[in-house]
C-alpha cells in the first residue's frame, strides 16, 4: 500500500494517533511530500484541518488536486475547511470492506456516482441496499450496508448515484 500510494503521489493520514505532536508529523509530511491527493477519513481530516487552523498554517499552494474523504461521512464544514485551507476540493469515496470501493463523486462531497456495473443499489427508507454483480466467490445479495443516503438518481428501480450519505442506520 504504501508503495503504490508513493507511486501516486497520495498521502493517507492515519486515524490511529491524532495527538498534536502526531497531526504536526502528518502536516510536515504533506509539506515535504507535495501530495497530489490526500486519503483521510472525515474526522481525522477535520481534526488535522482543525490543528492547521489553530497554527495559522494555509496548504493552499501545495498542489493539492483532491482530498477523498472515505470509510466514514464528513461533516460539512470540516470539508468546508479542508478546502479553504488546501485550496481544493474534497470528494468521497463510498465503499465498504464486504464489498470494496463502490462509487466516487468528482468535484465536490455529492453527488456519489455508483459503479453500476459492478453493484446493484437501491433505498429502501433511506437504507442502502447492495448487490455485488460479475464473478466473485462470495456475492452480495441483497445485502443491508447500515448506511443511509438519498438519491434523485434511479434508473431501471436501481440507485446510479447517490445525492447524501447520511452516516449508519
Amino acid at each position: 500500500r504504501k508503495l503504490k500510494d508513493w507511486a501516486a503521489n497520495i498521502d493517507r493520514v492515519s486515524a490511529y494517533n491524532l495527538s498534536s505532536f502526531e497531526l504536526e508529523l502528518i502536516a510536515s509530511n504533506i509539506v515535504r511530500s507535495k501530495p497530489t491527493y490526500i486519503i483521510a477519513y472525515g474526522s481525522c481530516l477535520g481534526q488535522l484541518c482543525n490543528y492547521l487552523k489553530d497554527q495559522n498554517r494555509d496548504f493552499r499552494d501545495l498542489g493539492v488536486k483532491r482530498i477523498v474523504n472515505t470509510s466514514e461521512t464528513i461533516l460539512s464544514k470540516d470539508a468546508e475547511l479542508a478546502e479553504s485551507i488546501f485550496n481544493c476540493p474534497v470528494i468521497n469515496e463510498y465503499g465498504m470492506a464486504e464489498a470494496g470501493v463502490i462509487g466516487y463523486s468528482k468535484g465536490n462531497l455529492y453527488p456519489v456516482d455508483i459503479f453500476w456495473l459492478d453493484f446493484a443499489i437501491w433505498l429502501c427508507d433511506q437504507r442502502i441496499i447492495l448487490t455485488t454483480l460479475g464473478d466473485r466467490c462470495f456475492p452480495l445479495i441483497n445485502y443491508d450496508t447500515e448506511d443511509l443516503g438519498t438519491s434523485r438518481d434511479i434508473k431501471a428501480g436501481m440507485v446510479v448515484r447517490l445525492n447524501s450519505l447520511l452516516g449508519k442506520a
